[in-house]
Order: C-alpha cells, then structure tokens, then sequence
C-alpha cells in the first residue's frame, strides 16, 4: 500500500489516489490499515521470548495431533519457568 502512495509522491495532487479510494478498491478497513502500517513500523515484540517459552509447553500438551493445554495448565507451568502472570496477561 506505502508503495503505492511513494509512486504517486511525483504526481500533481489532483491526479493522485487518496487513501480511502485505495482502500475501498481492496476493500480493507481504514483503522484495520493503520493498526497494520503501525504494527509493521514496530517490528519488535517484546513477549517474543515468552510466546517461544508457550509454544514448547503446548507441544508437550500434544494428544493426537491436537493441543490439549489451556491457559489453565500453561500458566501454571510458565510461573516455574520464573514468567510472572501479571506480565503475561495481554500475551497472546
């Protein structure tokens, strides 16, 4: 999408597309390209460590090919491993 707009920066104002055309075109949200554009911008995740920590403790939930831990099982387990819960609340 920014790469749309950079092409259009050498245009006169009257002959470029505005963003909401460009979004209706591709039929996506205004606030759904901000939150993204945003997200993009701010690549680092800083729970990175913990959601690697979550997923091998989901693995070892296994049954089946289906994971079978929930957050009540996982919780428990990632407070040995020295997480603190109140840190992980908004991990997802």
């Amino acid at each position: 999408m920014d790469q749309i707009r950079v092409d259009q920066q050498n245009l006169p104002k009257k002959e470029r597309y505005g963003i909401g055309e460009l979004l209706k075109t591709i039929d996506l949200k205004r606030p759904t390209y901000y939150d993204e554009r945003k997200r993009i911008i701010n690549k680092n995740d800083k729970y990175a460590d913990v959601k690697v920590v979550i997923k091998e403790i989901a693995e070892k939930g296994k049954w089946r090919g289906s994971y079978t831990y929930s957050y009540r099982r996982i919780m428990p387990l990632l407070e040995k491993a020295g997480y603190q819960w109140l840190k992980l609340l908004y991990v997802v």
